[in-house]
């Protein structure tokens, strides 16, 4: 088990231990705080790991992209402060690589509520070699038993090469934004991208005559500020709700960034 210790400022710490008692062989990973609900949670981790990044997790308001090898590099490291236990962890085969997962809202009676990642062999293996059939399933459902007081609802995955979510919480079109940004935009320059869209800002409102321009402008502003977070599958979420007259006008006064990253929202060549 991985767990970050919650703290107001300053580079995110964790914690590492062994859990034989889970009957599920994996990386078990924890994000606790003191807030109550499943979305303030979400909410403060998304600022603290935007504030202070760690470099195998990339966050948003739908799934996290998590680098399983940085993780175990961040488990061994703290494993090894941790006396009588060694850094030289043991690692299944399959246990490499990036997984596209929406944090889940755990609860037990001897801790408080914490956001949770469950990487098993089913949800690794399905990111490294996505079979024809789950390419066209709307994501897949992993239920699981944790022994004990704990409860956790079903965990849903989203790996890289398939479309979507199911289940609680599931939201197959933020999924579909993280899956765009990684195969398509993933090279923007975020700073380029905002001072952009800024510029595109200023000139739609200067155009915006009908009700649908005002509803362009505030996706283009939302846009921006996801751009200035660094927040790639949420910037193209809103720019796609800019739609074409945003690209029209992107393409019109020269901003060629902006253009390219509305044009792939939208799924334009």
């Amino acid at each position: 088990m991985l767990m970050a210790l919650p703290s107001e400022n300053g580079a995110i710490t964790f914690a590492a231990k062994r859990a034989e008692f889970i009957p599920i062989e994996g990386l078990r990973i924890y994000f606790p705080s003191n807030h109550q609900t499943r979305l303030e949670k979400v909410e403060y981790w998304l600022k603290r790991l935007h504030r202070d990044p760690v470099d195998w997790i990339r966050p948003s308001e739908e799934a996290w992209i998590l680098d399983i090898d940085g993780a175990k590099i961040q488990f061994s490291s703290e494993l090894a402060k941790s006396y009588p236990y060694s850094s030289d962890a043991s690692w299944p085969r399959w246990l490499h690589g990036s997984v596209v997962i929406s944090p889940e809202f755990e609860a037990g009676k001897d801790f408080a509520p914490r956001l949770a990642f469950l990487l098993t062999e089913l949800a690794v293996s399905k990111a490294k070699a996505p079979s024809p059939q789950l390419n066209n399933m709307a994501g897949m459902v992993i239920n699981h038993f944790i022994a004990g007081d704990y409860h956790m609802s079903s965990d849903q995955y989203h790996v890289s090469g398939q479309v979507g979510a199911v289940g609680p919480n599931a939201n197959a079109e933020g999924n579909t934004f993280i899956q765009q940004w990684a195969q398509s935009t993933s090279n923007v320059d975020f700073q380029s991208l905002a001072s952009e869209l800024a510029l595109l800002r200023a000139e739609l409102r200067k155009e915006a005559q009908e009700i649908e321009h005002d509803q362009a402008l505030a996706s283009v502003a939302s846009a921006e500020l996801a751009a200035k977070q660094n927040d790639g599958p949420t910037t193209l979420k809103h720019l796609k709700s800019a739609g074409k007259w945003a690209l029209d006008t992107a393409t019109k006064i020269g901003t060629t960034v902006a253009a390219k990253a509305i044009q792939n929202a939208l799924g334009i060549p």
